[in-house]
This record gives structure tokens, C-alpha cells and sequence, in this order.
């Protein structure tokens, strides 16, 4: 067997960003407390067919491996700024081209960051049903981050409570994955 594989996407272009230092702190802390197989993909890491893919087979060879990477990993940390109380649109659309049940029973973990604390409810009302409806186990601790929960790409004591908080909820999940190595004939 395999070690299990966690991977991180988010919802940004750029891996210098509040997410993608969130998404990355937490795929690393539950990587290391699980001994999981680690990836994480920015939405630059699909390439440029993304934005005008109108179905799946309009995604180009690099955005169908982000879309096999993101389906077969065991466990997803999904993270997304907050525009107008809610994710980005292209965010959006990457799972548009995926099948309802793409993350059936899949563990998942969502964060956020946004300008305010106005906008920490955005998991529970945007984030959540958007996985529920494609099957996924979204963990019960989310994660919300505004600029002051962060110094450069560390985040406040209470912000690694939340991600502690949410990695120790993958442990009834790890139990039960087990990848098969593929038989040779």
C-alpha cells in the first residue's frame, strides 16, 4: 500500500497570497501529523484552457492532471479568498467541469481569508453546500483568515488552533483510506 495523499487547492492564481500560505500551512501540518503524500495546486497550475473550457473535454492535457490529482487524492484542503461574500468565479467553474460526485465521501477541509471578519460565515454558507453537493465530507472545523491573522506568511496562535483543530478531525478518515498498489500480471 501506498502512503495516503492530501492535497491542497485554492482558489487563487498565485502561490503569494494569504490562501495559498493558509491552504499550504494546513496541508503541511496534517502531511506531517498523518505521514500523507502532499500536492497543492493554485488555479495558475490548470493553465490557460481553464477559461474557456465550456465542458471537460475542452480542458487542455494540464488541466485534466490538475483534475485527476485533485479527484484522487485522498483528502482535499480547499481555500478561497472572498469576493463579494463569496469564492471567485473561476474557482467556481474549475468544479463546473468536474462530476457531481467527484469528492463522493471524501474528506474535506475549508478555509478562507477575507478583509473582515465580516465575511467568516462565507464557509458555512458559500464553501460548504458547494462540497455537500458534490458528495464531499466537509470536516467540521473551517478556517477563516483576515490580514491581521497574519505577520508575512505566519499566522496568529489562534488561526493554528483552528488548522490543529481541523487536521486532528482527519483521523477517523485516515483510518479507513486504504490505496491498493496496482497488481503487475
Amino acid at each position: 500500500m501506498s502512503a495516503s495523499k492530501i492535497v491542497g487547492l485554492t482558489g487563487v492564481f498565485h502561490r503569494q497570497s494569504r490562501t495559498a500560505s493558509l491552504v499550504s500551512q494546513l496541508v503541511s501540518r496534517a502531511q506531517h501529523q498523518y505521514r500523507l503524500e502532499a500536492g497543492f495546486f493554485t488555479l495558475a497550475d490548470a493553465g490557460p484552457s481553464l477559461g474557456v473550457a465550456r465542458s471537460p473535454t475542452d480542458l487542455d492535457d494540464t488541466a485534466q492532471r490538475l483534475i485527476t490529482e485533485i479527484r484522487n487524492a485522498d483528502v482535499l484542503v480547499v481555500g478561497v479568498p472572498t469576493y463579494n461574500s463569496s469564492y471567485p468565479g473561476m474557482f467556481k467553474h474549475l468544479l463546473d467541469l468536474m462530476e457531481p460526485d467527484a469528492f463522493a465521501g471524501k474528506p474535506v477541509i475549508l478555509a478562507a481569508t477575507g478583509g473582515s471578519e465580516r465575511h467568516a460565515m462565507m464557509i458555512d454558507f458559500q464553501l460548504r453546500p458547494l462540497f455537500n453537493y458534490f458528495k464531499a465530507r466537509t470536516l467540521t472545523t473551517g478556517i477563516f483568515a483576515t490580514p491581521q491573522d497574519f505577520t508575512g506568511d505566519a499566522v496568529a496562535a489562534p488561526i493554528l488552533q483552528r488548522m490543529d483543530a481541523a487536521t486532528a478531525e482527519l483521523a477517523p478518515w485516515l483510518r479507513n483510506v486504504r490505496r491498493e498498489e496496482p497488481t503487475i500480471a
